[in-house]
């Protein structure tokens, strides 16, 4: 009888270790999914692969050109734009004038964006940058790996690094990057956290064994003020659709939340597969019956869970780019604006060698290559 409590006793340590593992697998392919989901999905890693024969190419020194490196990435900001690499970042105003550029050698280089403000950050290192629109720059270290970093259109920040003794941490500092809030989280990995647009209150997104956890925060208490959590699923994402709403995103479905966690409705993606997404003032999925090929379908979601417009896809989308009440469609021959409802604005189709689209503030459109960006109106 001993022997068989010492068995089991065995067996329960053993399956607790690999719970653990398994955790620590899902959340390291989470926030690289995070990182470079539009490299992962199929049309991404053809132009991901086409591109890399192109790195003898010059640089040329005129409006909208950029310094190119791997794990390139782009966002818009006001009427900015923000070029990270492995070698470094570099911000562009609203004429395609380089306003502030800085080399730094980044294993993971990741920025986030809001409004006017945008961090620059390396999810292997111990430093990130807070630029505004003007180019001014402040740097923030960490005494440990940061995972995570996004901020709001405030200029609060919220950074999830590594602790020693705990899964992670999530700190929240204010626009002079004074510290104002910690978490640690002890019993789960946290994946991405995020500010509410009114900066009192916090998001954050982990997993641990049993699946994934909404964990919601008043910044002026340290207890959360609320919890959902979803056995056995895993959750990529969070976004604060506004001030009283929290957006989930899995491979299944999107869940929606108030502020205190609780969960309002949902969205099923109803068999198909999520092929690329970007979520703002709404949710834009594109849908597909396959992982690769074939027809897709676009659909915008709002935060009661309803759709606001579907639309079917006859081509391969490269990128989606959601901004106020437009969205924007990078297809496989040509570039779509839409409403949030889907209903066509305008399009164009030059767009060779176009890796990525986005939409600044003023309704233009950046059409973004390796090495330099065109500037564009559709409507």
């Amino acid at each position: 009888m001993e022997r068989r409590k010492k068995k089991n006793k065995k067996h329960g340590i053993a399956r607790t270790v690999l719970f653990a593992v398994i955790a620590v697998l899902l959340v390291i392919c989470a926030i690289t999914a995070l990182l470079y989901r539009d490299k992962l999905t199929p049309s991404g890693l053809n132009q991901t692969f086409a591109d890399s024969g192109d790195e003898e190419q010059e640089i040329e020194s005129e409006p909208f050109t950029y310094e190119s490196g791997s794990m390139q990435s782009f966002a818009a900001f006001g009427n900015n734009l923000a070029v990270v690499s492995s070698t470094g970042y570099q911000l562009l105003d609203a004429k395609g004038r380089t306003i502030a550029r800085e080399v730094l050698s980044m294993d993971a280089p990741a920025v986030s964006v809001a409004e006017n403000r945008c961090v620059v950050y390396d999810a292997q290192g111990q430093e990130l940058r807070v630029l505004d629109v003007n180019g001014t720059a402040k740097s923030l270290k960490t005494t440990d790996r940061i995972l995570s970093a996004r901020i709001n259109a405030s200029g609060y920040l919220a950074v999830v690094t590594e602790e020693t003794g705990y899964k992670a941490a999530v700190t929240v500092y204010d626009s002079e990057l004074r510290r104002i809030f910690v978490w640690h989280s002890g019993s789960a990995y946290v994946i991405a956290a995020e500010l509410a647009p009114n900066d009192e209150m916090l998001a954050a997104l982990s997993v641990d064994s049993s699946g994934g956890k909404l964990t919601v925060f008043s910044l002026g208490k340290e207890q959360p003020i609320g919890t959902f959590v979803a056995e056995g699923e895993l959750f990529w994402d969070l976004h604060w659709m506004d001030r009283e709403h929290v957006c989930l995103l899995s491979e299944e479905r999107l869940i929606f939340t108030n502020e205190k966690a609780e969960a309002l409705a949902e969205y099923n993606y109803q068999g198909r597969y999520l092929l690329d997404y970007d979520l703002g003032s709404c949710a834009a999925l594109l849908l597909g019956d396959y992982r690769s090929g074939g027809n897709s379908l676009l659909v915008t979601v709002a935060s009661d869970g309803r759709e606001r417009g579907s639309t079917e896809m006859q081509q391969e989308i490269y990128s989606l780019h959601v901004s106020g009440d437009r969205v924007l469609a990078l297809c496989a021959d040509k570039l779509e604006l839409l409403t949030d409802q889907l209903t066509p604005l305008g399009s164009t189709e030059k767009i060779l060698g176009v890796k990525k689209a986005l939409l600044r503030k003023d309704g233009k459109c950046l059409l973004l290559g390796a090495y330099a960006a065109e500037l564009i109106g559709l409507y």
